[in-house]
């Protein structure tokens, strides 16, 4: 496998996710000119839907791990259209019923999250229109996955181009109400990012039709391709796992600065914002790379795939370090273009040090953990993950931030600690081989 193929595959996936990422940064710049406490209420929010979002990963994840598979097999159209047609329509019921969930339940959930009265109203209106539209996202997430695996990255690179525009320019007139429009502040925020993804997914269906289902007929889909669902989910269920724990505890960890107080929370939002932009190089490589790993191990070519990743790894690894030493250099005016408080800026800033540590082992874990997933290798990433992030991430932060009394602090540093680890470990994983032998080929 040559290296521009991966250098294809991955540029337009690290363009696309700095615009994805932009999404949630613009909302999160835009609303700390607007109130420090809507940026709080927000981030809360958005961890809880970040956990909702990782569902849909399960028939995503596992779509794109047997597309890639079948790509490298040579798979007819027709046994790929159905596959395609099936996950679409599984992950469509999923997200009808998330979206439910997320109407329903919205007050108990943020009760659960101890959002305080001052980010109340802010969290709960927000919740509601994001969280109540989450069926756009799970198609979304399911029709990028397709447009990937067959190495169409720049089709979702130039919707996530589209949808950021749309969410710049609706925020400009709904949040702060200019040129007579209403001044709607968090609800406006909320409409601006709905907005942008209905209109982003109707593009990816577009695309999708067009070029890999112009012959799709629902016909295709009788008798029912369960067996191709049990692969996906097989596939999907421990892909998608690793995710959950993850998301899961962040959403633990959030709700321990909720005790920490409004500032640890409003400044762990800006955190999360500026460090999703340290680490995105690696989330890049980490997918290109699984399509590829999905493709050589389809067609029995391991050597290759374990080249692939390494090289794909140690890439990650120097371009991230030197991107988080830079941050920290610069962090307090980074931050000063979120906020004017100091107290924020000064937590923040010592924040971003533990950071560089954290983002070493990141590096190994989202390029290496994308390409196990890709080898099918699907479960020790997950059983690893639950230790490691309850273990040290969860059971540290609590030690540490609550504890000992060190707060943000000591949470950022459990969150490095976990990373560090569970780094290391999946380095010795794919050194070792262990995944050989596991993909649906063999």
């Amino acid at each position: 496998m040559k290296k521009n193929q991966l250098f294809t595959i991955t540029w337009p996936i690290f363009i696309e996710l700095v615009l994805f990422m932009l999404l949630g940064t613009v909302d999160i710049l835009m609303l700390g000119n607007y109130s420090d406490d809507a940026v709080g209420a927000v981030g809360i929010v958005n961890q809880v839907i970040s956990m909702f979002n990782i569902m849909f990963g399960i028939i995503s994840s596992g779509t794109a791990i047997v597309c890639a598979q079948y790509i490298g097999m040579k798979k007819n159209q027709r046994d790929m259209q159905r596959l395609m047609g099936a996950s679409l329509l599984l992950n469509g019921v999923v997200g009808i019923f998330i979206s439910g969930i997320a109407l329903l339940f919205a007050n108990p959930i943020l009760k659960a999250m101890n959002v305080s009265p001052d980010f109340w109203n802010y969290s709960h209106i927000y919740f509601l229109v994001v969280g109540g539209s989450l069926i756009v996202q799970a198609i979304s997430t399911t029709l990028t996955a397709i447009l990937r695996s067959y190495g169409f990255t720049k089709h979702c690179m130039y919707v996530t181009l589209i949808m950021n525009i749309i969410n710049i320019g609706c925020n400009y007139f709904l949040i702060y109400g200019n040129f007579g429009m209403p001044r709607l502040g968090v609800l406006g925020a909320a409409i601006s990012t709905t907005l942008s993804k209905i209109l982003g997914m109707a593009a990816l269906c577009i695309f999708v039709w067009r070029i890999l289902l112009k012959d799709f007929s629902f016909r295709l889909l009788s008798p029912f391709p369960f067996q191709e669902l049990k692969t996906v989910l097989r596939l999907g269920t421990p892909a998608a796992g690793e995710s959950i724990a993850y998301n899961a505890s962040k959403v633990v960890i959030t709700v321990i600065l909720t005790y920490l107080g409004n500032t640890a929370v409003t400044a762990n939002s800006y955190l999360g914002s500026i460090t999703m932009f340290v680490y995105i190089f690696a989330v890049a490589m980490g997918q290109g790379s699984s399509i590829l790993v999905g493709r050589l191990v389809g067609e029995q070519k391991n050597d290759r795939a374990y080249s692939l990743c390494l090289s794909s790894f140690y890439w990650s690894l120097g371009i991230t370090i030197t991107v988080s030493v830079i941050v920290f250099i610069f962090g307090h005016q980074i931050l000063g273009l979120f906020t004017s408080s100091e107290e924020i800026i000064s937590l923040g800033v010592s924040i971003l040090f533990v950071d560089i540590l954290a983002e070493a082992g990141r590096s190994a874990n989202v390029v290496i953990i994308n390409c196990l997933r890709a080898a099918g290798d699907v479960q020790f990433p997950v059983y690893i993950g639950i230790l490691s992030m309850w273990g040290i991430g969860v059971g540290c932060g609590y030690l540490f931030g609550i504890v000992f009394g060190w707060g943000m602090l000591g949470l950022w540093l459990a969150l490095a600690l976990d990373e560090s680890i569970r780094g290391i470990i999946m380095f010795i994983r794919w050194k070792c081989c262990k995944w050989h032998g596991k993909s649906i080929t063999q």
